[in-house]
């Protein structure tokens, strides 16, 4: 038996805890959520609020006998920024800067106010060299609160983490990930399901979904039920591949309880996929449960035993030390030597000062040949010379740029025809990018968003939009690609909706 751990993932009515000794589970406990220890959010979700969950830790951990062993969080996907961009292929150092401003044309928050990680993945794409950066962020707000929740508890924040992280790197420690393959992962629990997609262990794509639409029974019959599974499933896959081109799924990694195995056999046949099922018992080996959630909790301790090709840490970040290899040592010196050495540096000296004496004496035509080129700017600062270089040419450049017709009008005017029901544009963005001997071409960003009762079908009508825009030849003619950029379920005041962004290049 290891040293014990506490393994801690939020869900979406129970606080999870599962205690492990080294890579063994030992106890699952768990807190249920209420309106006493937690502040309902829309969507039966729930968050941090006040002290009374603080008090409610403290009370299970000390019935448990749990007391001073580190604490691993999995964080709920609710709260996780998750995107994956594409930048230019630059050295390690340099990729910093440029995600921390590439990444604001993805996210709806500036960067100060998020605590985020991210992991480089170089690709090769048309033979040019590139670097896909994945993404992974969350509130310092939100950050705060959970942290707060738990130290008021007493308890030690060691390792801080999205559960998607946590649910892969706990089927990588039984080897139940393909590692040379793009695999869909998919968990079902109740009435509601996620997709992970990952590539070598490192995921790409995670969408969470529901079962149900918006204030709808929970009494669905079976055929019901995987129906709208197949559907939710078939919708990640084809927005999936739409979106990367270079990635293709080969396998699904179906998770759920052990009563679900016939879904998987179904999955594959509907599919058209190899298609894994994992029983959560063979990932927890516990008598006392077979719950997904503390498979979260379990894989958030393995963060040191498990060798992850991506780790995303949101812990408050800690001071690094660095060492350096080898260390000072003292040694005699050898006199001789150092005597030696003073002498031929010596000679070396002189002849330097006698050669630079002959290159001093030198006429230098080239010199008068460069005053008489300066002309008025002779005795101008190289300062100087290079900010009035620098001015004229950003006046010729501004010159160059300048559009003497535009589109714009007939985009304005095409574009809200084209709207499916349901769909509206927030931000409508029009450039023109200027190419080598070429005339400038338009480059539009499309803002918006999906309100559709049925949550599942909002991504549908998202992809029929982009239909609509490639289909008209008149607005597709001025662009060599119009592609679906960014996509995500989001909630705006009470209302689930899917924001997008369509990219016409």
């Amino acid at each position: 038996m290891g040293d014990k751990k506490l393994g801690v993932y939020w869900g979406n009515d129970s606080l999870y805890f599962l205690e492990c000794a080294g890579t063994e589970p030992v106890q699952p406990f768990n807190i249920p959520f209420t309106s006493q220890n937690t502040r309902k959010q829309p969507g039966d979700t729930y968050a941090p609020d006040g002290t009374q969950m603080s008090n409610n830790i403290q009370e299970y951990c000390s019935r448990h006998r749990i007391s001073s062993m580190p604490v691993y969080l999995g964080l709920p996907t609710k709260e996780i920024i998750f995107r994956s961009f594409i930048i230019p292929w630059m050295q390690s150092n340099e990729i910093k800067g440029v995600v921390d401003f590439e990444s604001s044309k993805y996210i709806p928050f500036a960067i100060e106010d998020l605590v985020y990680s991210y992991h480089p993945i170089i690709i090769t794409q048309d033979g040019v060299k590139r670097i896909r950066i994945i993404f992974v962020a969350i509130k310092k707000e939100a950050l705060n609160a959970y942290i707060a929740t738990f130290e008021q508890a007493g308890l030690t924040m060691e390792f801080i983490e999205p559960a998607t992280m946590s649910l892969i790197r706990g089927l990588t420690f039984h080897n139940f990930l393909p590692q040379e393959q793009t695999a869909a992962i998919i968990t079902k629990e109740g009435m509601g399901g996620k997709i992970i997609i990952i590539d070598k262990g490192i995921p790409q794509f995670v969408r969470e979904f529901y079962l149900k639409s918006a204030g709808g029974s929970d009494d669905l019959d079976d055929q019901m039920l995987m129906t709208r599974l197949f559907n939710e499933i078939r919708i990640s896959l084809d927005y999936f591949s739409r979106q990367d081109s270079f990635l293709e799924v080969k396998q699904i990694v179906f998770v759920a309880k052990a009563k679900e195995a016939e879904l998987a056999q179904s999955l594959e046949k509907e599919i058209g996929l190899s298609v894994q099922f994992i029983n959560t018992q063979a990932l927890l080996n516990l008598n006392e449960t077979e719950d997904l959630n503390y498979v979260n909790c379990f894989g958030a301790t393995l963060q040191e035993d498990v060798n992850s090709p991506a780790v995303f840490n949101l812990s408050p970040q800690k001071p690094k030390s660095f060492k350096f290899r080898g260390s000072a040592s003292t040694k005699k010196l050898n006199y001789k030597t150092v005597a030696g050495v003073v002498l031929v540096c010596a000679g070396i000296l002189s002849m330097v000062l006698l050669n630079t004496n002959q290159f001093v004496t030198k006429p230098t035509a080239q010199k008068e040949d460069l005053e008489i080129q300066l002309g008025v700017d002779k005795g101008a600062s190289t300062q100087k010379l290079t900010e009035k270089t620098a001015a004229l040419k950003k006046k010729l450049e501004g010159f160059a740029n300048v559009r003497l017709s535009s589109n714009v009008t007939f985009f304005l005017a095409v574009l809200p025809k084209m709207l499916p029901e349901g769909t509206w544009i927030e931000n409508l963005e029009v450039t023109y990018e200027r190419k080598i001997e070429e005339k400038p071409t338009p480059v539009i960003t499309i803002s918006g968003f999906v309100y559709l009762e049925n949550v599942g079908e909002q991504f549908r009508v998202v992809h029929k939009f982009v239909r609509n825009i490639k289909n008209n030849q008149d607005f597709a003619k001025h662009f060599e690609s119009i592609e679906l950029d960014t996509s995500s379920t989001q909630r705006m005041n009470d209302y689930i909706v899917t924001s997008f962004k369509i990219l016409c290049q």
